[in-house]
This record gives structure tokens, sequence and C-alpha cells, in this order.
């Protein structure tokens, strides 16, 4: 896990469980008001993007999911008001 005041990379992100799965380099970015997103397309199976995220102003970690995209699509996710993006994964 990333320390608090770390924000995450896009790097490779394990694929979700399933024979010839493999996914893209996440894509992050940032929203209107201090929101941050994420987004990832796979293919070979159905998948969704989960993120760790943070929000130090209340020490809180929490993880939000994107929504389920089949093979080719993409699944995105953003942390709440000034949460910052700790971890990309999918499931």
């Amino acid at each position: 896990m990333l320390g608090a005041s770390t924000p995450a990379t896009a790097g490779p992100v394990p694929a979700p469980a399933g024979a010839d799965a493999s996914c893209a380099t996440p894509k992050m970015f940032f929203g209107s008001g201090g929101h941050h997103g994420a987004s990832i397309s796979c293919t070979g199976t159905t998948f969704q993007i989960a993120i760790l995220c943070y929000k130090s102003s209340a020490d809180y970690w929490y993880t939000h999911y994107g929504n389920v995209a089949g093979s080719g699509g993409t699944s995105t996710a953003w942390c709440d008001l000034y949460a910052e993006i700790k971890a990309i994964t999918t499931v």
C-alpha cells in the first residue's frame, strides 16, 4: 500500500481472473472541484475497476467500484471530493 501522502501512479494492473484476460494501463484524471478518478479497459472477460481512496482530512480509507464492463469496454470510478487514489485494481 502507498503512503498516506503518495498519490497512486498509473502502472500495470492485474487483469481480472479468466483465460486470455488483459488490461491496458489505467488512466487517471482530475474532475471539477477536486475529484480524482481512474478508468481502465480490459479484454477477454467481464471486469470492473476498483480504486482505493484516501481522504486525509478524515484519515479515512475506502474503495469505490466502477461500472461492470464487457470485454473491450471501459470501467470508470471516482473518489469523493478531496480524496486521493492510492491503488487501482480490477475485479
